[in-house]
């Protein structure tokens, strides 16, 4: 036996493996068929789902198109915006804060009520926010992105906002 395998080994050329033994078995790979496609062809997948997401949390396009950074009518800090919400419950408030986050964005307001200031961050394409609107734009703005420095301050702290509203809306009518 030794001899044989000398042989067939000296015939074999360099590299071959002698230890695989040779069947006349055929293995077959099964082939199957392709699943269909969740995502277009040359789109991203966290584009497609984000726009899915958009579609259900803001059909109409008004709150993307309020919190629009080009547009001009964008609200900044210091706006002072009104959010409704569903329940036709409403709260008036001074922007401190708008973070920025696609379907995460969120607006940071804060007012006075009986003399104690408070603050609501609310979740702009949350199903229960029905509407924001911008009610006042201020003449100056600081140069500040964020103003937080407006907390516990007389000078510069939003005040109460519910009176500013009704004299709005008593000035209107």
């Amino acid at each position: 036996m030794d001899r044989l395998r000398q042989a067939l080994c000296q015939r074999l050329p360099a590299g071959i493996r002698t230890f695989i033994v040779p069947t006349r078995k055929v293995n077959v790979v099964p082939v199957y068929e392709q699943t269909p496609r969740l995502v277009p062809k040359g789109k991203s997948p966290k584009q497609v789902m984000t726009d899915k997401l958009y579609a259900k949390y803001d059909p109409d396009g008004s709150k993307r198109a309020l919190f629009d950074k080009t547009k001009p009518t964008c609200p900044r800090a210091g706006d002072i915006l009104r959010v409704t919400k569903k329940d036709k419950s409403s709260f008036v408030g001074m922007l401190l804060a708008l973070n920025r986050n696609h379907l995460a964005t969120t607006i940071l307001l804060r007012t006075k009520i009986s003399g104690i200031g408070v603050e609501n961050r609310v979740h702009v394409y949350n199903p229960d926010v029905e509407k924001i609107e911008v009610l006042r734009v201020p003449a100056m703005r600081w140069p500040k992105e964020k103003y937080y420095f407006v907390r516990g301050t007389k000078k510069y702290d939003a005040g109460d906002l519910d009176s500013f509203v009704r004299r709005q809306n008593r000035n209107k009518h």
